[in-house]
This record gives C-alpha cells, sequence and structure tokens, in this order.
C-alpha cells in the first residue's frame, strides 16, 4: 500500500526536509486532505511565516474540515 501525500510529508519533516514536506503537504491540500492542511499551518509557523500560515487558516483549509 502506497503511505498518503499527509504521510509522506511527515516522514519528511521528520527528517528536517522541510522543502520536500512543504511540497508534499501542499499537494495533499490541493487533493482536499485537511490533516496535511493542518500540518502545513504548523510548519509555516515554526518558519517564521507567519503570514503565509495565517492566510492558509483563514483561506485555505478544506471547508469540511
Amino acid at each position: 500500500m502506497c503511505p498518503t501525500p499527509a504521510i509522506r510529508s511527515g516522514a519528511a519533516q521528520s527528517r528536517l526536509l522541510y522543502r520536500c514536506a512543504e511540497s508534499l503537504y501542499r499537494h495533499a491540500l490541493d487533493a482536499g486532505d485537511g490533516y496535511a492542511a493542518r500540518l502545513l499551518v504548523e510548519l509555516l509557523d515554526r518558519e517564521g511565516r507567519v503570514e503565509e500560515a495565517r492566510w492558509l487558516r483563514r483561506f485555505g483549509l478544506p471547508a469540511d474540515d
């Protein structure tokens, strides 16, 4: 079974591959994965990209999550 983008993103993040993790989180977000979207917000916050995280919280999270 192939891991979901959110799982691959978490693995990349745990290895400090933030650019790779961010790309995978964004891919999962585009597919409607709300969990990955929240993890992306946390990653952006940790990187000090507060405005981008705030925008994503406000406009980018899937509506059903």
